[in-house]
């Protein structure tokens, strides 16, 4: 796999899975057994080699005792910046609360139409970093972005 600039986050995130795993005593294997993925997946996702869902990313979290922000590196704010106090439920209700189109949404993300809409309406699931976009544009603080991961959760 070719790596570019902006694979440095995918290798950040990659080191943070890999420090949180060991910090609770896992080996590869029995991580991977308790996340469903193969060890060749979660390795590639350790060594920043493969992008993982959110998903994914949510379950690592709870795996490890920690929340999403820490996992995937991301601190999102102090929460001043809220998306109109909207209730976090879903991707949709963020780029409603922010007045976009999903075409302007997805341009600001990084994504096609397609796949936002496809996000929006759960019928596939977003990858991290364009998750991180997501949460950083809609100006989430760590708790809304956490509190978001747990209504995709349950």
């Amino acid at each position: 796999m070719k790596m570019d600039n902006t694979d440095t986050i995918l290798i950040e995130i990659g080191r943070s899975i890999t420090a949180s795993r060991q910090r609770m005593g896992y080996n590869l294997e029995r991580a991977a057994s308790l996340l469903g993925v193969t060890v060749k997946t979660l390795r590639s996702y350790e060594h920043g080699e493969h992008q993982m869902s959110v998903m994914t990313a949510a379950k690592m979290a709870i795996l490890y005792g920690t929340t999403m922000t820490k996992l995937l590196g991301m601190h999102t704010g102090d929460g001043a910046v809220h998306p109109k106090d909207v209730k976090l439920r879903g991707y949709k209700y963020i780029r409603k609360a922010m007045a976009m189109t999903q075409e302007e949404f997805s341009e600001e993300i990084g994504v096609s139409r397609g796949s936002l809409a496809n996000y929006e309406t759960g019928k596939t699931d977003m990858p991290v970093k364009a998750f991180i976009k997501l949460c950083t544009v809609g100006g989430l603080s760590d708790r809304e972005v956490n509190e978001l991961v747990r209504h995709m959760i349950y």
